[in-house]
């Protein structure tokens, strides 16, 4: 995942301050929305959350939040 940021971020896809961080981040955020679900037994939640996973990739210095 970090890779793929990399790359992403080199390709000016993305802007990432960190792309460690936010590798950590996204996989951290679905091994949790996941959890949920299960513990809710409502697969849908993933559906519902895991957009804002993309979120977690904007750089927070280029936007001023």
């Amino acid at each position: 995942m970090s890779e793929a940021l990399r790359e992403a971020d080199a390709r000016g896809e993305v802007a990432l301050p960190e792309p460690e961080y936010c590798a950590t981040a996204i996989v951290a955020y679905a091994e949790g929305v996941v959890l949920l679900a299960k513990a809710m037994n409502d697969p849908k939640v993933v559906l519902r959350l895991a957009p804002a996973a993309m979120s977690l990739l904007i750089d927070r210095r280029a936007t001023g939040s």
